[in-house]
């Protein structure tokens, strides 16, 4: 899922990525955390700007993880 969030850091608008690692092999958690290295070495104005990411335990489910990207939610240039 895609939420639009505010970061509590620095007030800014981003678009937040959950992906539930919770049913996922190794393989596919360690191919989710690659990714997000990837995207974070990316600098393009073609491609969304890429600022942080996090894993976090999801209250209340076992062993439930939850990797989420930040990106700026960016207006086209006119």
């Amino acid at each position: 899922m895609v939420f639009k969030v505010v970061r509590k850091a620095d007030l800014m608008t981003y678009a937040m990525k959950e992906i539930d690692l919770q049913g996922m092999s190794r393989k596919e958690q360690e191919e989710c955390i690659r990714e997000t290295r990837v995207l974070s070495s990316l600098d393009s104005d073609f491609i969304i700007k890429y600022y942080d990411s996090f894993l976090e335990r999801v209250s209340g489910q076992e062993c439930s993880t939850a990797l989420c990207s930040a990106a700026e939610v960016a207006r086209p240039s006119l």
